[in-house]
């Protein structure tokens, strides 16, 4: 049994961390049912209404909808929500439950197809930044949950910035990426006023922390990008 403390609890704003599990198959057709509402960063998750999981579970349904507007290979991210669910894609597993939140950011993607999803052919093999995008100061996406193993998958900001972004958690490794590695790349991408504060309370581990990345394995890569401004803190209290 796990003793979560009040903030630990209220941090998520949507299926991820803690509640990583919880989007599950009430009425055991194989489909995610969205019985969960995620609000702000200090508020606990409530329950929807059937006809809010029926809205949300009809825009997650496969289709064939092409987010790869310019056909190079690279879906296309718009906005934060969009951003946000590339962490249920980095793995390529179409059978994860939380591939159906992935849909509400991505209506009528494909996620049949084995590859990366958003792409109709299923050939994708990355994301590509179409505008600038700035994170709120408060609320969803205030603070944001390094997304992990970021491996083989292409990353390009086409030269457009993500602007304020703050991760504030109890975590080892941490950046808008966790690690980058394999075959992995970021390119073309700048970070604006990014604040990073990382603390472990483990005695067999230390701190890496970054903007960009937390970690580079083996492989990875990071190209004609850059950060400017704000700051980044290992060890300092968690809050």
């Amino acid at each position: 049994m796990h003793n979560y403390t009040t903030a630990q609890l209220q941090y998520s704003t949507g299926y991820e961390g803690l509640y990583r599990e919880w989007n599950i198959d009430l009425d055991g057709d194989s489909n995610a049912d969205f019985p969960w509402k995620f609000g702000t960063s200090s508020e606990y998750p409530m329950l929807n209404t059937p006809a809010e999981r029926s809205a949300l579970r009809s825009a997650s349904l496969p289709g064939n909808t092409d987010y790869d507007a310019d056909d190079d290979g690279l879906i296309d991210i718009s906005n934060l929500e969009q951003l946000n669910a590339m962490r249920w894609d980095l793995d390529t597993d179409v059978g994860n439950p939380n591939n159906a939140y992935y849909g509400v950011a991505f209506p009528g993607r494909d996620t049949t197809t084995a590859g990366r999803m958003g792409c109709p052919s299923g050939s994708c093999t990355g994301y590509e930044l179409t505008t600038d995008l700035t994170f709120p100061s408060s609320g969803r996406f205030s603070r944001w949950t390094p997304m992990d193993g970021f491996l083989d998958c292409t990353f390009d900001g086409k030269g457009y910035t993500l602007t304020n972004l703050n991760i504030n958690y109890n975590i080892t490794i941490g950046g808008l990426f966790r690690d980058i590695g394999g075959t992995g790349v970021v390119r073309n991408l700048g970070l604006v006023n990014p604040i990073v504060t990382a603390i472990t309370t483990r005695t067999d581990a230390g701190i890496s922390a970054g903007a960009l990345a937390g970690r580079l394995n083996t492989g990875g890569r990071v190209e004609t990008s850059y950060v400017r401004g704000g700051h980044i803190t290992g060890g300092a209290p968690f809050k």
